[in-house]
């Protein structure tokens, strides 16, 4: 896919007028502390032998898949402000083949303390028709730009759908303070639609601090070698909160990849787990993606944005500030940092060691 720069390139003048105006202004000491995440402890199902494992079977579903997903990158940023790219889109497949495809402009934005709340609040009444009722912190701002993004391209997708599909996301069905996803659950369960989570890292972890879907895996590869399998693995009381609205699994989609996944599938799904597992088995026989839902895989290569991409975004509104007359002991100033330079490949001929 050739990507269209145009909607960056243009934002581009703009953040360097802003960043002129922030080197007119005195400098202060601020100290700024980030807030703590929050956190809801999942309970094992049951203890670890009595895990049940349900080996997958082989159905040969006829179906659809669609997978959403977004990605974002940060071009420059210190700690009052952050210029970032961002985009989400989709992929349609029907037997094992992509049948449609989509995927929103990239957009820039340039963000500081003072603007951030303005901007996220437009754009969540422009997708909502009504102002969130909390704005997320300012570091965490781009991401919360690029699941707006993604609510828009999950509702594009989900109106291509139709009974029996299913719809592929990225993380965990773990409502938001807006009631997006249960919405979508509801709308999903009228007409059919499973509603399908993989987490591409989970957070999920045993007792002593080992990752829970490694130490489900073991014992799985121990009980069905050269099978795939899922078991069910943790529950969150509904009167300690109501924002888990998924069921938890480990899967080991295809017997011969060394994969195991963290799935969630909606509780209100009308169909039982080993029909989804089964669909979800016959999307993970990709070569190179071998045991993860090919669909996912697919739209996240379609959105991602690369180190190369970022990089080259950044010397753009390098040398335009610069033709703009900020000069480079100036923007140093602002956006000086040493990581980049410690990322420097040292096996490279152009970097000798002295």
């Amino acid at each position: 896919m050739l990507y269209d720069y145009s909607h960056v390139y243009a934002g581009m003048d703009s953040t360097v007028d802003y960043i002129a105006r922030l080197l007119t202004v005195d400098p202060s000491l601020r100290l700024l502390e980030p807030s703590e995440e929050e956190s809801d402890p999942v309970e094992l199902e049951t203890e670890l032998d009595q895990v049940e494992y349900t080996v997958i079977e082989d159905l040969r579903h006829k179906f659809s898949a669609g997978a959403v997903d977004g990605g974002q990158g940060t071009i420059i940023r210190n700690n009052v402000f952050q210029a970032g790219v961002y985009r989400a889109g989709y992929v349609k497949f029907r037997k094992r083949g992509r049948v449609e495809e989509y995927s929103e402009p990239l957009l820039m934005v340039n963000l500081t303390r003072e603007n951030y709340a303005e901007i996220y609040e437009q754009q969540f009444f422009d997708s909502h028709g009504k102002y969130p009722s909390q704005v997320p912190a300012f570091p965490d701002i781009l991401g919360a730009l690029r699941r707006l993004a993604e609510e828009k391209a999950i509702f594009k997708c989900i109106e291509n759908l139709e009974a029996g599909d299913m719809l592929l996301l990225d993380g965990s069905l773990y409502s938001d303070n807006h009631g997006f996803l249960n919405e979508l659950i509801e709308k999903a369960a009228s007409r059919e639609i499973d509603i399908v989570s993989v987490a591409k890292a989970s957070g999920l972890l045993w007792r002593g601090g080992a990752n829970l879907a490694a130490v489900i895996k073991s014992r799985g590869d121990e009980l069905h070698q050269k099978k795939s399998w899922y078991a069910p693995v943790g529950r969150v009381g509904q009167d300690r909160n109501k924002n888990w609205i998924g069921n938890i699994f480990i899967a080991k989609l295809n017997p011969h990849s060394d994969l195991a996944f963290r799935i969630d599938l909606s509780k209100v799904s009308k169909r039982k787990p080993f029909e989804i597992f089964a669909q979800l088995s016959e999307l993970a026989t990709d070569p190179f993606f071998l045991g993860y839902p090919y669909p996912l895989a697919a739209v996240h290569q379609m959105v991602r944005l690369s180190e190369d991409e970022l990089y080259g975004f950044m010397l753009r509104l390098q040398s335009i500030a610069l033709q703009k007359g900020i000069e480079q002991s100036r923007w140093d100033l602002l956006f000086a940092d040493y990581h980049r330079i410690l990322n420097f490949d040292l096996r490279e001929t152009q970097f000798r060691r002295l």
